[in-house]
């Protein structure tokens, strides 16, 4: 199972997995490019609806990267907070158990940009549990 979830977020959320964030990406011929160098650009949480069901991620950049994160266009299931976090929703239910939401995971998080100025997020997926992973490629398939 693959290590990295890729988020591009332009009109329809699109998902793919990979082994390594790695600097530049090629998704459905597309590349993309990290914008930041560091892959340590803040912390995020796994929101969940329930317990190993995962409904969305935020983002909570360092002071650093939250302009960056303030570029990426709105989408119909993102929400900019006014700390500069960024929630990402996988579906239209944007409700979730905040107690059982709250990872602060540090793992490798890179932004990435296209030539076409789509936005990409990749986020390591290693601290999930198994079932959450299993459930992330279920409900999130590539495309």
């Amino acid at each position: 199972m693959s290590k990295n979830l890729i988020l591009v977020l332009n009109g329809k959320l699109k998902t793919t997995y990979v082994e390594q964030l790695l600097p530049n990406l090629s998704i459905t011929n597309v590349k993309f490019g990290s914008i930041i160098k560091s892959d340590f650009i803040g912390f995020y949480d796994w929101l969940r609806v329930h317990e190993n069901q995962i409904c969305g991620v935020r983002i909570s950049p360092f002071d650093f990267a939250k302009e960056i994160i303030g570029k990426i266009p709105a989408q119909s299931y993102t929400k900019l907070q006014s700390d500069g976090a960024l929630e990402i929703y996988f579906s239209n239910a944007a409700n979730y158990i905040q107690e059982i939401s709250c990872d602060q995971d540090f793992g490798s998080v890179k932004i990435y940009i296209s030539d076409n100025s789509e936005y990409a997020i990749g986020f390591n997926i290693e601290n999930l549990t198994l079932i959450e992973q299993q459930n992330l490629h279920q409900n999130l398939p590539p495309g």
